[in-house]
């Protein structure tokens, strides 16, 4: 989702861990492909790392909102929701960490189409607090978005 937090347009998304087990030192990298013009003229796609307001994490226990401000030295900047699926812009994320239980490393990656990111609606609210104080995720509204007034 694109938009505005704090007065500045953001390009925002969730993930969720659904193990049983926590994981520990997870990272996140994030990468926009893009096409950018060279200086013949030609059309180069290369991949743009996005500056994340928190890349990584001590304990992944539930979700993390992961959030890029769309600053001038953004490679988003500017560009309109017409202007990424004209140019074929994906966002690509790559998640990896260390599963507490298992002792192993996991990697999870995901691709975002242009036309999958949405200007001017936010993720609804999925943590829930249960008997009292117990944080709960809930999956069934996990992907469900609403207009940003």
């Amino acid at each position: 989702m694109i938009h505005k937090r704090n007065g500045v347009e953001c390009l925002v998304f969730r993930v969720a861990n659904q193990r049983d087990h926590h994981i520990a030192e997870a990272c996140l990298n994030v990468v926009v492909l893009k096409k950018d013009p060279t200086p013949e003229g030609d059309s180069m796609r290369k991949l743009h790392t996005l500056n994340l307001e928190r890349s990584q994490t001590p304990l992944f226990v539930l979700s993390w909102m992961v959030i890029h401000q769309i600053t001038p030295d953004s490679p988003l900047y500017g560009l309109t929701a017409q202007d990424m699926i004209d140019g074929d812009i994906r966002v690509l994320l790559s998640l990896a960490g260390h599963d507490s239980v298992l002792g192993q490393t996991m990697h999870a990656r995901h691709i975002y189409q242009a036309d999958q990111i949405k200007f001017g609606y936010r993720l609804k609210d999925v943590l829930k607090t249960v008997e009292g104080s117990i944080l709960h995720l809930d999956f069934d509204v996990f992907h469900e978005i609403e207009v940003v007034n």
